[in-house]
């Protein structure tokens, strides 16, 4: 039996000074009615070059040593190439309290609405803010104070 995915997907080409770029953005939130892993991924390309990548992926677990309640398992790959440096960051997060990334959880009406009221590029924009917050939360850290 074929599997059904609940996917959400928009392509926006853009032509800014003589410039193609290119905005994929896919939510893929996984097997319907079921727990199966979930994929957030950015991909912009300027001229058929790959500027930045991001992809970030869900996987709920069971924590053994916990035994209950929710936790979830998330991968996130960051690359991003310019003419004069490249940049790698992976980063797994494991948070046993069940905190969810909320674009996983976002209707698609509400993606939708938002491209139409404002625009892909604000999409990527606020995607981009909410998963630094989300990285910054999760690795912050403690300084003294004197």
């Amino acid at each position: 039996m074929a599997e059904t995915r609940h996917v959400f997907q928009v392509r926006q080409t853009l032509n800014i000074q003589g410039t193609a770029r290119v905005i994929d953005f896919m939510v893929d939130k996984g097997k319907i009615g079921s727990d199966s892993p979930q994929r957030i991924v950015l991909q912009i390309t300027e001229d058929n070059k790959r500027i930045l990548s991001v992809s970030i992926d869900k996987e709920k677990i069971v924590d053994l040593n916990e035994g209950k309640g929710t936790s979830y398992k998330f991968v996130i790959d960051i690359d991003r190439s310019t003419y004069d440096s490249d940049t790698k960051l992976t980063a797994e997060i494991v948070d046993r309290k069940g905190r969810d990334f909320p674009w996983f959880d976002t209707p698609d009406d509400s993606l939708r609405a938002y491209i139409y009221e404002k625009s892909v590029e604000s999409l990527v924009n606020d995607f981009i803010k909410d998963l630094l917050n989300f990285l910054s939360y999760r690795i912050s850290v403690k300084t003294k104070r004197e």
